[in-house]
């Protein structure tokens, strides 16, 4: 599978706007987008681990 990127900026409501290079790539059915550690970093979301929710 060929690798495309491109700049995105990200807006989830909550939090600081996210703007960063990113794979573009297929991604799970019931899922818009993955967004990994440089965001976690950025953004810091207190993570209810038992409930799976930021």
């Amino acid at each position: 599978m060929p690798c495309k990127a491109a700049v995105l900026t990200v807006n989830i409501e909550g939090f600081s706007e996210y703007t960063s290079s990113m794979y573009v790539m297929p991604t799970p059915e019931d899922k818009n987008a993955l967004l990994g550690w440089p965001w976690l970093k950025q953004v810091n979301p207190v993570i209810d681990w038992a409930s799976r929710t930021i």
